[in-house]
């Protein structure tokens, strides 16, 4: 299990490094205007960053679990393939960007892909922003999908996953901050959300199997 028990991510140290080295050379050499702008940016970063440690609740072994934090905005049912419903979830700089496993299962058809990062207005949004999509498979053979994709980001996607890893429920796995977070689901799922509802990744039920 990806264990991280700082109060930032792994992933920031790069840029809470350089931008509070950034502060102490300004600071040092009387550039005011820039050592306030570093400080800010360090804080900014360290914000974005941050760890906090969640409890996986008591939910059944069937159960789906938010993978990320923010608001529901879509929920669609699709006809595409083994998938039948849709469900979009919002994430700002203001939300947790750890991402984190929906459910036990194996990691299949991983995929990072590096890209732009234009607002979700974009028309071509969904086709050129950087993104990273996965499926997680249970001993059941039942499939769950999920796609992060980045708004207007200053961090690219951080992604911890190898092809065929087992993972545990709630463990982290990524990063992703102010992104859209697509999930698909099969047929034989019962939906626990609703549209504008606000999901934390590990404490939300999101669904379950029936």
């Amino acid at each position: 299990m990806n264990n991280n028990l700082l109060i930032i991510a792994k992933y920031s140290f790069s840029y809470v490094g350089y931008s509070a080295l950034a502060f102490i050379i300004f600071y040092m050499f009387g550039f005011e205007f820039l050592a306030t702008l570093a400080f800010f940016v360090t804080l900014f970063f360290g914000y974005i960053f941050r760890n906090p440690e969640r409890e996986l609740q008591i939910f059944d072994k069937s159960s789906i679990i938010a993978p990320c934090d923010g608001v529901v905005s879509t929920i669609e049912e699709i006809e595409s393939g083994k998938y039948r419903y849709k469900i979009e979830i919002e994430s700002s700089f203001t939300d947790v960007g750890l991402l984190r496993a929906p459910l036990n299962g194996k990691v299949e058809n991983l995929a990072l892909i590096k890209g732009t990062k234009s607002a979700k207005t974009s028309k071509l949004f969904s086709d050129l922003n950087e993104s990273l999509s996965l499926e997680i498979v249970n001993e059941k053979e039942e499939n769950v999908k999920v796609v992060h994709t980045l708004k207007q980001s200053p961090v690219p996607i951080f992604c911890d996953l190898h092809e065929e890893q087992e993972v545990i429920k709630s463990m982290r796995y990524g990063f992703a901050t102010n992104c859209v977070t697509t999930i698909y689901l099969p047929s034989n799922v019962r939906l626990n959300l609703h549209i504008s509802e606000r999901v934390k990744a590990s404490e939300s039920l999101i669904a379950y199997f029936s």
